[in-house]
């Protein structure tokens, strides 16, 4: 490469990332076509040179994350070219030159994470061609000089972060041009300037987070322009002024987290532009004028959390294009206003959590362009109208936690659309009904926690688009019927802790799409049908399936040579099995093996040729005697509680990635020989020796890498532990 002073035609130099990058050659100064210079993440980077005022033709300096920089050079002001200037993560950087005012060309300022700037420097407001100023996470920033109002160009302004900043000054009302004023986490910010009407031309306010804020002046009426109106979060805000029915351009007002807003101004209605209204958490709203029903653009209106809520107003059926409407954990509401029917274009309804909520109009069914209707935790609901099957549009039914409903209406089947079925906990449930099998666009059917339910229709098989079925936990359920061979989509079957489930269905090896079986917790499980090892798993999962009597079968599945890229995850832990396959190593992509609690006295060789596997769970099998060579890329080896144990023929404790947290448990394990615990401690000083040689030479380095050296230093202290695991009496 040529020496700088050579590349007199260089117009940009990017050195972004160069992180051992310390100081700038003197010679940088004679780069006088240089107009981009990009020192971002050049975090050794403690000062530029003096002669940096020599590149004259310099538009654009980005100094970001330069994070040991201590100091700029009174010279930056010489730079009259110099239109972008981004300091933004500096943090060492305490104070600006007095000369950054003579930067008369300069548009955009980024001072953003100047978490040590307590003050600006009066020459600031001598920057009139500024549009764009950020002072977001000055922490320390306690006030703006009156100088500001001089920003006549100025048209974003972020503050946000700014969190010891008291007030705004006056003359921040002559920012004439300010479209974006952002004070979001200004928590110590009391109050607005009256005179903040006097911003004609603000598009967007964002006050969220600033809980110490108690009003709003009623000047804000004044600003004709503004369309968002951000005070999320707003805590100690208990009401908003009158005026703001003037703000006809407003079209997103979101007061989320107002938790001492008790109520909204009548006028609300005359916000004609709104077309998006968020009270989520507004938790003392005791009730919505009726005048909300003017809102005739609303698309989105956000009720969530809002607890004290007891009745909707008549006129929300005004609502005409309102698509979203979120009214979960709206405990004090008991019923919807019977003509919610009239909001046409109503796709979402959220009633999760409605938990005073006993029954749904029958006039529901009238919404057709309804796509989601949710509700979970409606405890109380005992039945669903008749009507719903007029919904044609519906795609999503979610029940959730329904625990009164006894039955779904045997129309149900007339949902040609529905995609998600969710009666996940509705414990009242005991069948389903027969047109289930009707719902020809179904894909998920969640029946996890129907405690009551005692089959499934002959003819689930039906559901031809079905490619996830949830019965776990459905107690009473001693069968799968036949025709469960007909889900051709279906890959993924949960029958954990179906604790009556004698016997799966020959038909099961016609589920050629299956990856994942969770058969843990079927205490009655006696067998698996002969044909299961045609099926192509990713995970099989048998963890507590008492009366399985061995392992055949899987060790037919591992002995499929033509499958051997399936199997990812196997838990067959707490099974009642005397022995594992000998050919579990043919199991070449397992990378989480369960063995826990099993009754076997040794594991087979084999198992050293899963070079994928990871991690091996062995705890408390309390026959194990032996472990043969394991996998070298073991991460995670547990152990612990095999009282048996007396032998261990090597221990990997380095792995593929240098820096992987690790987890080697043998505590317990008394009968360990002499030869294994100090193979085992010889390992674990292995390890400790490298980590802290790594942590050594990240400390030395000229750039440290603090998550990868926290990471290290964490490990060390884990690895370092590992020698109490055995019990009492080790010694080195």
């Amino acid at each position: 490469m040529q020496p700088l002073e050579k590349l007199k035609s260089l117009k940009s130099l990017n050195l972004h990332g160069c992180s051992g990058l310390a100081s700038l050659p003197h010679s940088i100064g004679m780069l006088k076509s240089l107009d981009q210079l990009d020192l971002s993440g050049c975090s050794s980077l403690t000062s530029l040179p003096n002669n940096i005022d020599a590149l004259k033709s310099l538009k654009s300096l980005n100094l970001s994350g330069c994070s040991r920089l201590a100091s700029l050079p009174n010279s930056i002001g010489v730079l009259k070219s110099l239109d972008q200037l981004d300091l933004s993560g500096c943090s060492r950087l305490a104070s600006l030159p007095d000369s950054i005012g003579a930067l008369k060309s300069l548009k955009s300022l980024n001072l953003s994470g100047f978490s040590r700037l307590a003050s600006l420097p009066n020459s600031i407001g001598m920057l009139k061609s500024l549009d764009q100023f950020d002072l977001s996470d000055c922490s320390r920033l306690v006030s703006l000089l009156e100088s500001i109002g001089a920003f006549k160009s100025l048209k974003s302004l972020n503050l946000s972060g700014c969190s010891r900043l008291a007030s705004l000054p006056d003359k921040i009302g002559e920012l004439k041009s300010l479209k974006l004023l952002k004070l979001h986490g200004c928590s110590g910010l009391a109050s607005l300037p009256d005179n903040i009407g006097e911003l004609k031309s603000l598009t967007s306010l964002n006050l969220s987070r600033c809980s110490g804020l108690a009003s709003l002046p009623d000047s804000i009426g004044v600003l004709k322009c503004l369309a968002k109106l951000h005070l999320t979060g707003c805590s100690g805000l208990a009401s908003l002024p009158d005026s703001i029915d003037k703000l006809k351009c407003l079209d997103t007002l979101h007061l989320s987290g107002c938790s001492r807003l008790a109520s909204l101004p009548n006028n609300i209605g005359a916000l004609k532009s709104l077309y998006q209204l968020d009270l989520s958490g507004c938790s003392r709203l005791e009730s919505l004028p009726d005048s909300i029903g003017g809102l005739k653009c609303l698309t989105k209106l956000h009720l969530t959390g809002c607890s004290g809520l007891t009745s909707l107003p008549d006129s929300i059926d005004r609502l005409k294009c309102l698509d979203t409407l979120h009214l979960s954990g709206c405990s004090g509401l008991a019923s919807l206003p019977n003509n919610i029917n009239r909001l046409n274009y109503l796709i979402v309804l959220n009633l999760c959590g409605f938990s005073r909520l006993t029954s749904l109009p029958n006039s529901i069914g009238e919404l057709k362009s309804l796509k989601l209707l949710h509700l979970s935790g409606c405890s109380r609901l005992a039945s669903l109208p008749d009507r719903i099957d007029e919904l044609k549009s519906l795609k999503s039914l979610n029940l959730n936690g329904c625990s009164g409903l006894a039955s779904l209406p045997d129309r149900i089947g007339e949902l040609k659309s529905l995609e998600w079925l969710n009666l996940h906990d509705c414990s009242g449930l005991t069948s389903l009904p027969d047109r289930i099998v009707e719902l020809k666009s179904l894909k998920s059917l969640n029946l996890n926690g129907c405690l009551g339910l005692e089959s499934l229709p002959d003819s689930i098989g039906e559901l031809r688009c079905l490619t996830m079925l949830n019965l776990s936990g459905c107690l009473k359920l001693t069968s799968l019927p036949d025709s469960i061979g007909m889900l051709k989509c279906l890959y993924a079957l949960h029958l954990t802790g179906c604790s009556g489930l004698e016997s799966l269905p020959d038909s099961i090896d016609e589920l050629r799409c299956l990856t994942t079986l969770d058969l843990s917790g079927c205490l009655k499980l006696a067998s698996l049908p002969n044909n299961i090892i045609d099926l192509e798993f990713k995970g099989l999962d048998k963890q507590r399936c008492y009366m399985l009597s061995g392992f055949q079968k899987v060790e037919e599945i591992a002995s499929s040579t033509y499958k051997l890229g399936c199997h990812e995850f196997l838990n067959l832990g707490n099974s009642r099995v005397l022995k594992t396959p000998e050919r579990l190593g043919s199991l070449v992509w397992l990378t989480e093996l369960r063995l826990s609690e099993i009754d076997f006295e040794r594991i087979p060789a084999s198992i050293k040729h899963l070079t994928k596997l990871s991690k091996l769970y062995l705890d408390d099998c309390k026959r194990l005697q032996c472990l043969p060579e394991l996998p070298s890329t073991l991460q995670v080896l547990i152990a612990s509680g095999c009282i048996s144990l007396k032998s261990v023929a090597s221990i990997f404790m380095q792995g593929d990635r240098e820096y992987e947290a690790q987890e080697f448990n043998f505590s317990g394990c008394l009968q360990l020989d002499q030869n294994s615990r100090t193979r085992i401690m010889g390992a674990t000083r292995l390890r400790i020796q490298h980590m802290a040689t790594s942590l050594f030479y990240q400390v030395n380095s000229s750039s440290l890498d603090l998550d990868l050296f926290k990471k290290n230093h964490d490990n060390f202290l884990y690895v370092s532990h590992i020698l109490t695991l055995f019990g009492a009496g080790i010694s080195w």
